[in-house]
């Protein structure tokens, strides 16, 4: 199982790298796509240390079995850009951050968000719909909305754990009309916890928070997985900011699949125990030890 690492290059960072004849080749030096193991990665961990704090996200390679026979899907929104949040977007989904409805619960030593946060309903001064596509807000937040024609053809599968929400404007008390908010309701049991776990730091109004990221894949047990709905929200808030992540039944999967729809990447979650998970832990692990090798300090968030 192989690992794709991208992340975010800062100032310091960045100078270093292109004094380095192994990486100042690349063709983007602001934002590193490197695979592990390789040169690449051993360059980039022997000039991190001191420099700057990396963020990176870990890109598992999934085959094509295990795309096969898994039954549960994390959802990652992949047109996160198509439009650009007017200022009154922007600063409508910034004060949800710390007081938008909660949901689930999560209990550790550290200074976790105690619960996940979601959203009901949304405001949006213009929300863009196509057909057969999801259309997604920029990340951290867990917003997907599609259009009236798509809302018709998924009402038609009677998706268990699935409603719509509705789009409102910033002034008014009618929402848009022809787009509707997806909204899972069935509220996922706590995670398979080890190694992928990684925690993020977060500081708001002087106050410094930690939340759980999951670095890779979701793990459930076998009994959490069969009884998912269709549509489901992790209890633990493993996004940015404190959101939960969307899962997706095989039933949907294959829906998706056959209708064409657009709009989101799939990633599967492995069940406690079986062989994927197995192999998952110890890529894991080893990538880790590599990563840490010489540098107790180093920290990658998810």
């Amino acid at each position: 199982m192989n690992i794709s690492i991208s992340c975010s290059v800062y100032s310091e960072l960045h100078d270093a790298i292109m004094n380095d004849p192994v990486l100042a080749g690349l063709e983007d030096t602001s934002r590193l796509t490197i695979e592990w193991p390789s040169r690449e990665f051993d360059a980039l961990k022997s000039i991190w240390h001191g420099k700057s704090h990396l963020t990176a996200l870990l890109e598992f390679g999934i085959s094509d079995e295990l795309l096969s026979q898994s039954r549960l899907f994390e959802v990652w929104g992949v047109d996160i850009r198509a439009y650009d949040l007017s200022d009154a977007d922007d600063k409508y989904f910034r004060s949800q951050e710390e007081c938008g409805p909660l949901l689930g619960n999560f209990n550790c030593a550290a200074q976790y968000f105690p619960v996940a946060r979601y959203f009901p309903e949304i405001k949006l001064s213009n929300p863009r719909v196509k057909p057969k596509h999801i259309s997604s807000l920029e990340a951290p937040w867990p917003v997907y909305f599609i259009g009236d024609e798509e809302a018709k053809a998924w009402r038609g599968q009677s998706f268990s754990g699935l409603k719509f929400g509705p789009v409102y404007p910033h002034r008014g008390q009618h929402p848009h009309q022809g787009v509707s908010l997806i909204v899972p309701e069935y509220i996922m049991g706590p995670m398979t916890h080890g190694s992928n776990i990684i925690e993020h730091h977060y500081e708001y109004a002087g106050i410094r928070y930690a939340y759980p990221l999951a670095a890779g894949f979701i793990v459930y047990t076998s009994e959490q997985i069969s009884a998912a709905k269709d549509f489901n929200f992790t209890c633990e808030p493993v996004c940015t900011y404190g959101y939960p992540r969307i899962l997706v039944s095989r039933r949907f999967v294959d829906f998706y699949r056959e209708r064409g729809v657009m709009g989101w990447k799939l990633r599967p979650v492995l069940e406690a125990g079986s062989i994927y998970h197995r192999e998952f832990v110890e890529t894991l692990d080893r990538f880790m030890a590599d990563w840490n090798t010489g540098h107790s300090d180093n920290r990658i968030d998810g």
